[in-house]
């Protein structure tokens, strides 16, 4: 099933959002959607034009998401279990992660979930602009590009350094697969410690659930 959505996003010059209203901060409890829609498609309009953004999820473990801005199309990869990104075949140098499993964690956790551990991102997209940006950290959190946009470019003119945290949630099990949520928290610095905007997930499975079709 595939779901299409249109937003606007002003932008100054090539990469820096305008973006005057900051995210509201919400929490895990946010969590409560299941990912039913696995193949969505979002059109940024901008000063420069048209991007279109979507996002293939059929493939947990090899996510795919398509950006077609001025007549270019760039694909973007990512695979989440060796934590590897590719723009266009090419893999990228300055997508960190650091992973730690733990018991415990500093946000609320959704009702029914169990909190998995946490992986702390940092990615500089000064040379990729500020729509693909949002559309990597997508890809990676499986939180909406539009969300993103907005809390990335909120601080772009003076930063092109994301710095994220997903806290990641599971769920018992259902049709023979796992259910999970991502709660990603975004962070003014490498401090981690001034948070600028949250973005949630709805539930996923990450392996292929049977019956097919099941939603988590």
């Amino acid at each position: 099933m595939k779901i299409f959505k249109k937003v606007f996003v002003p932008l100054l010059a090539s990469v820096f959002l305008c973006a005057t209203v900051l995210p509201s901060v919400g929490n895990a409890e946010q969590i409560t959607k299941s990912e039913v829609n696995l193949v969505q498609t979002e059109v940024i309009q901008t000063d420069r034009g048209e991007a279109t953004v979507t996002t293939n999820f059929n493939d947990d473990n090899h996510r795919i998401t398509t950006i077609v801005e001025n007549g270019k199309t760039t694909k973007i990869e990512f695979f989440p279990q060796d934590q590897t990104l590719l723009i266009d075949g090419v893999k990228q140098e300055n997508f960190n992660v650091k992973e730690s499993r733990s018991d415990f964690s500093l946000n609320a956790v959704p009702s029914g979930g169990t909190f998995v551990g946490k992986f702390d991102y940092s990615y500089d997209w000064v040379n990729v602009g500020i729509v693909f940006a949002a559309g990597i950290i997508s890809t990676v959190t499986k939180a909406p590009v539009s969300t993103i946009l907005v809390i990335i470019g909120a601080g772009a003119s003076l930063n092109t350094q994301s710095y994220y945290t997903i806290y990641q949630y599971s769920y018992p099990r259902k049709c023979e697969a796992i259910p999970y949520a991502n709660h990603t928290v975004f962070y003014q610095d490498a401090s981690r410690n001034k948070v600028i905007g949250t973005a949630d997930s709805a539930k996923f499975f990450s392996s292929q659930p049977y019956p097919i079709g099941c939603t988590p």
